[in-house]
């Protein structure tokens, strides 16, 4: 399986939305379309989230669910988890979308 990361900084809000979109998709056009693939986002660095933000994470999950692939995001720090957590995507409950663990969470569809 093949799997890319692709380190995040800084805000995934609304005001970088637009560069990180490009970025993800540079990614998603490297990673190909081998079922099974996973791109691996670390957001050890990622200081803010907002809903524009989240938005794109859903997105590119949809995204790579239509290739057969899946989205990790790895080394998410609170205020990620807050914020996934706040809008009922990250509840560590079985069946969320968003399931977290102490320090990653899978993506799965």
């Amino acid at each position: 399986m093949t799997t890319r990361t692709l380190a995040l900084e800084g805000e995934i809000t609304i005001s970088a939305a637009a560069e990180l979109r490009l970025n993800l998709l540079s990614t998603l056009g490297e990673l190909g379309d081998a079922a099974g693939a996973a791109l691996r986002l670390d957001l050890r660095a990622v200081d803010s989230l907002d809903s524009a933000g989240v938005q794109l994470l859903l997105a590119t999950r949809a995204s790579l669910a239509a290739r057969g692939q899946h989205l990790e995001l790895a080394e998410a720090p609170p205020v990620v988890r807050d914020v996934l957590r706040c809008l009922g995507l990250g509840t560590g409950m079985e069946g969320s979308a968003l399931p977290l663990a102490p320090r990653s969470i899978e993506v799965s569809t």
